[in-house]
């Protein structure tokens, strides 16, 4: 029997986008300690924050209901002040999100040492996926994931069939890890290489 002392504490990173089922989904199988919610702000329909910050009804059960019937996820998850918070990215600019989101995961190592660490890019644009998934590329210890499930388009998963599956980026680690190995090998570093390769 695993003493709840032993399992070490889970620190979730995901983006916000359209759809809230994907997160519930996810924070309801890990049950982190603490999350970090990567949203958007602007306009009500470019704006993915008020899924956590929003009152009342902000959240629409199904795209094509009239109008918000659920809580925010936070509520609907049982998230309590403190165990959370967001973090505002532009929208469509990789450069900026990338930067934010990578400061942001400095930040919450060092506030939450010794934590696992799951970076979930499902939610979100294009441009909030890449710099979550290259920013979380760059840690060799904290685990990608996203959330699958039947599909009748390319739009979105059916609501109701999403799961977490983790996402395997062991190749991409590897080659990225290579590369930084092997520059110092082209200037005859070999020492400087052969360590990198053992590390």
């Amino acid at each position: 029997e695993i003493e709840c002392s032993m399992i070490p504490p889970t620190v979730f990173i995901c983006s916000v986008g359209g759809s809230s089922a994907p997160i519930v989904t996810a924070l309801k199988t890990l049950k982190p300690t603490f999350t970090c919610f990567v949203c958007t702000d602007g306009s009500p329909k470019t704006a993915s924050i008020s899924q956590i910050t929003g009152s009342g009804s902000c959240i629409k059960a199904s795209f094509k209901d009239d109008k918000p019937t659920l809580p925010n996820i936070p509520t609907q998850v049982g998230l309590i002040d403190g165990t959370y918070d967001t973090l505002i990215v532009e929208a469509d600019d990789p450069d900026s999100i990338h930067a934010s989101v990578r400061a942001k995961i400095g930040e919450l190592r060092r506030l939450h040492s010794g934590a696992k660490f799951v970076v979930d890019y499902t939610g979100g644009t294009k441009s909030m996926t890449a710099s979550l998934m290259l920013a979380a590329l760059e840690h060799s210890d904290i685990e990608l994931q996203l959330v699958v499930g039947q599909r009748q388009d390319l739009e979105r998963v059916t609501d109701g069939t999403e799961v977490p599956m983790r996402a395997n980026v062991d190749r991409i680690r590897f080659q990225s890890n290579w590369q930084v190995a092997m520059m110092p090998w082209r200037q005859f570093g070999y020492a400087q290489s052969v360590n990198s390769l053992e590390a």
